[in-house]
């Protein structure tokens, strides 16, 4: 058995009050939950300068790309993109201009709040390389069943 001066009683007691009439006078508001990237990043139409980066959000938000050269993100450069939409599927891609050529880049998207420009994403991270200015040789190489469920089996 627990036993409790009158002075602890009441000291919970008044305690207990003063904060049941704070959140009544003072609600705490429902955090919103955060903005996700569902479906990743993606990027393409590389050239020696440039990049197209795009990727969607669950729900109207605009979509922010920062790209470095280096993993850790040092110098880190800002491309403010569109806003992704219903209109848009909730999609969004954007131009990355100015890359250095014959690079890899790293880059990371998110999303931030309409209402919000401090409700952001969680970034997400993609990498791609910048074609190198001058001429070069390219190998494509690929290996499997090129012929794949029988077709194309030379039957002799």
């Amino acid at each position: 058995m627990v036993r409790l001066s009158r002075r602890d009683f009441l000291k919970g007691v008044g305690q207990y009050a003063a904060g049941a009439t704070f959140l009544r006078l003072f609600p705490v508001a429902q955090a919103t939950p955060r903005i996700r990237i569902p479906h990743g990043v993606q990027s393409g139409e590389v050239n020696a300068t440039g990049a197209v980066v795009w990727s969607a959000s669950d729900r109207p938000a605009r979509m922010v790309v920062e790209w470095s050269t280096t993993d850790r993100f040092r110098d880190v450069r800002r491309v403010v993109g569109p806003w992704a939409t219903p209109d848009s599927g909730l999609t969004a891609k954007v131009w990355v201009p100015d890359l250095p050529p014959g690079a890899d880049i790293f880059y990371r998207v998110f999303f931030e709040d309409p209402q919000d420009p401090y409700a952001r994403s969680e970034p997400v991270v993609g990498h791609l390389r910048t074609s190198p200015r001058d001429a070069r040789t390219v190998r494509f190489l690929w290996s499997g069943d090129t012929a794949g469920q029988g077709w194309g089996i030379n039957p002799e």
